[in-house]
């Protein structure tokens, strides 16, 4: 039944293939990127969870 409905759709079969060509370059795009990160940038962003963050802390009232 649903074969039925989309067959009757027309210009239907060009979705799949915009959705594929979307896909992969979005994939390749995301591999080129993190193929040309520099060693130390991951190194900090690895770092960074481990951490101890200050500023995120409550400051104290003095009167």
């Amino acid at each position: 039944m649903i074969r039925n409905v989309l067959e009757s759709i027309g210009g239907i079969t060009i979705y799949p293939v915009i959705g594929l060509i979307l896909f992969v370059g979005v994939f390749a795009g995301m591999t080129l990127w993190a193929l040309r990160l520099r060693r130390p940038y991951i190194d900090h962003m690895g770092h960074l969870p481990l951490e101890e963050d200050r500023n995120d802390l409550p400051k104290e009232n003095h009167r």
